[in-house]
């Protein structure tokens, strides 16, 4: 019995150390903390390029520029409008009577479009039917959409203007879409989208200055800007009963870039949100604002703003004045617009001197075919 009672006690005492020692191996491991991992920087990454990710992280400074590309001074009008392609490559919008009011009076009609990623061969594309190339109007950078921001952003520019002579529907094919970059192997690119800015004649309406900045100029990093300039206005724009300011921008989103500026003071608070996938083409009323000879816009990254990766290819500035202006050269640009048989219907409104005399009822109907009160 004492033999069975001391071979009890000796596995009660082999238990209990046992017991004890798994409490303080657990005791160690709930008391000592974890070491944190190791975070991978950008280069080391291992995962594919996110293209639903648009954060700034790029060391950079705005790179690229906005430069006066045309002007127009007369009676003259400007609209905008646009359409993304960066999940298709192809996209297609409408150019509606607010657009167009009257067909075949169109002026000028330029196309522009980016690309980022690694290859400046993006140049031809298919517009309205037919096969375009556009000039490489200017490169900037990285729109943060690739690992470590190795790629560059490409911005082209197409006069349209014997295609779009009416309103409707107009397609564009043949952009590279998302799929059509790779970061790894360093080629290709995706794009952003296609904007459309459209000049027209319509003499019923006040004189007006109309200037087109365009280029490519991007921002990638916090606390970014960059200043475009109009400047050389023909005529006294003061004091301006309607001014007006349209903005093609390229991947824009949720990230917010803060206030942008004219002549110093804020126009608009975090507009390019990339409402038609990452593309913005935007008009905003400045007339407030009194805009003068000259006049400076300031874009980007607003100082202390989140910041947005984005690329801007164009801006207008368009301006109204009550003063009578004589039409200056540029307020004759309608031969322009007749390259093509299709225009010429639609764009002889004024009498002929083979027309009927049922043309001349009255005086108001000598100087020029134009709209009636009611389409303005």
């Amino acid at each position: 019995m004492h033999r069975t009672l001391r071979n009890f006690r000796r596995v009660h005492r082999a238990a209990l150390r046992s017991l004890i020692f798994g409490l303080v191996i657990i005791t160690a491991v709930i008391v000592t903390p974890l070491a944190a991992p190791t975070p991978l920087s950008a280069q080391d990454d291992p995962a594919p390029p996110d293209f639903g990710v648009n954060a700034v992280v790029a060391p950079q400074v705005a790179i690229g520029s906005l430069s006066e590309f045309d002007r127009f001074n007369g009676r003259f009008n400007v609209s905008t409008v646009g359409a993304g392609t960066f999940m298709l490559g192809a996209a297609t919008f409408q150019v509606t009577e607010a657009e167009l009011p009257f067909s075949g009076n169109v002026a000028r009609a330029y196309l522009y479009w980016s690309v980022f990623g690694y290859d400046n061969i993006f140049d031809t594309i298919t517009f309205a039917g037919n096969q375009i190339t556009g000039m490489n109007i200017g490169t900037a950078g990285s729109v943060c959409r690739t690992q470590g921001n190795t790629d560059q952003t490409f911005v082209y520019r197409a006069d349209v203007t014997s295609l779009v002579t009416t309103t409707g529907s107009y397609q564009v094919l043949g952009l590279p879409a998302s799929g059509d970059i790779d970061p790894a192997m360093q080629t290709g690119g995706a794009s952003h989208g296609v904007g459309l800015v459209l000049v027209y004649q319509d003499n019923n309406l006040p004189p007006r200055e109309i200037i087109i900045n365009d280029g490519a100029a991007s921002v990638n990093t916090a606390s970014t800007t960059f200043d475009t300039t109009f400047s050389g206005f023909m005529t006294d724009m003061t004091p301006a009963t309607n001014a007006s300011i349209s903005i093609i921008v390229g991947d824009g989103d949720a990230f917010l870039e803060g206030e942008q500026l004219i002549n110093g003071q804020p126009f608009a608070d975090n507009p390019f949100t990339g409402g038609s996938p990452i593309i913005d083409v935007r008009t905003f009323d400045v007339t407030t604002f009194e805009p003068s000879d000259p006049t400076t816009l300031t874009l980007g990254n607003a100082p202390g703003a989140q910041g947005d990766c984005m690329v801007f290819m164009a801006a207008v500035l368009s301006i109204t004045s009550p003063d009578t202006i004589t039409p200056t050269a540029t307020d004759t640009l309608t031969p322009s617009n007749t390259p093509t048989p299709s225009n010429t219907p639609t764009n002889t409104p004024t009498a002929s001197p083979t027309d009927p005399p049922s043309n001349t009822p009255t005086p108001s109907d000598t100087p020029t075919a134009s709209p009636t009160a009611s389409d303005t």
